[in-house]
């Protein structure tokens, strides 16, 4: 699934505004987010939301604009968005689509 959303034309959309959501995207996990600033139009920053598991098959509870870690989010010579630095996670805006993997 992550793989097909990191193609998605959601990962190249346009400059986000503060208050959009975002989906993080790791190996099988996804972290929902909040744009928090727009640095310019190929920089913003994203908190990571609260989010309360239920467990397995249950829809997980977002508390948008939560108290969680900040990171730079940039945008890339081939349009998609990408956490800065070494961790280089791509990151879709326009939804909030929290996923933690239970079997991995």
């Amino acid at each position: 699934m992550n793989v097909l959303a990191d193609s998605s034309t959601n990962a190249r959309a346009d400059t986000p505004a503060v208050g959009d959501g975002a989906t993080v995207l790791s190996w099988t996990d996804r972290k929902s987010a909040t744009v928090v600033a727009v640095k310019s139009p190929t920089r913003v920053v994203v908190n990571f939301d609260d989010v309360t598991y239920g467990g397995p098959g249950a829809k997980p509870v977002v508390n948008a604009f939560g108290t969680g870690m900040t990171v730079t989010v940039t945008k890339r010579k081939d349009g998609r968005w990408k956490v800065a630095g070494p961790d280089n996670r791509t990151v879709m805006f326009g939804v909030r689509d929290p996923y933690y993997d239970y079997d991995f």
